[in-house]
């Protein structure tokens, strides 16, 4: 059986990993443009402690709403404002004190985005309809896989032990009787001769009379 904790846990990650692949669909297909390694690792990250948060202890559809629709909020939050970066970004120049140098990450594999230079207002983080229809479908279609995935593999463990206690009754059953050896059952079937009793002795028996001639 799952400790309680173990169990929060595999179902934090499990909302917070799932929910943050569906949400780079969705914002992939309702046309945002496709984050970098980094850019899906963050969002994660960050959703895990939430999800931690919400899920709780008990299996609710509710709770696992509101976790995965926290996940997916992050995610499309943070690549709105340009808090990670995307794939094919262009490395940009940065004007500091009228030198410009290039910002660029790890040979080049990532690069900052113009964002950190200059920042995305707030409103550009709003989602359009597109993108908000893509992100509660999206949801919606994590929530409901969670759920039915948790049920299935609680009715499943639950059959695996409905089985195992079977299994072991069906051998309880099935092994032989433990056999006395041979000697021992000879020694048990001798049957000891007590001795019989004593005949009681007459009261009035003493030494023999003399014999008056």
């Amino acid at each position: 059986m799952t400790p309680p904790r173990q169990q929060r846990a595999l179902r934090a990650s499990a909302a917070a990993t799932l929910a943050t692949f569906v949400a780079l669909l969705s914002h992939v297909s309702a046309g945002g443009a496709p984050p970098s390694l980094l850019g899906v690792l963050l969002p994660w990250a960050l959703s895990l402690p939430l999800t931690l948060i919400v899920v709780g202890h008990r299996l609710s559809i509710a709770r696992l709403g509101a976790g995965v629709a926290s996940a997916q909020l992050i995610f499309h939050a943070m690549f709105a404002l340009g808090v990670v970066p995307s794939v094919g970004s262009a490395t940009v120049a940065v004007d500091a004190a009228g030198d410009r140098g290039l910002q660029a990450l790890h040979a080049a594999h990532m690069s900052l985005p113009a964002s950190f230079s200059s920042p995305a207002s707030p409103v550009a983080a709003l989602p359009d309809a597109a993108m908000l229809g893509a992100h509660l479908l999206a949801a919606v279609v994590t929530t409901l896989l969670l759920h039915r995935a948790e049920c299935l593999m609680a009715a499943l463990g639950g059959l695996a032990q409905r089985i195992a206690l079977r299994l072991r009754a069906v051998a309880r059953d099935i092994v032989p009787p433990v056999r006395t050896p041979l000697r021992i059952r000879l020694a048990a079937a001798v049957r000891r001769r007590h001795p019989r009793p004593l005949i009681a002795a007459p009261s009035r028996r003493g030494p023999p009379r003399l014999l008056v001639l």
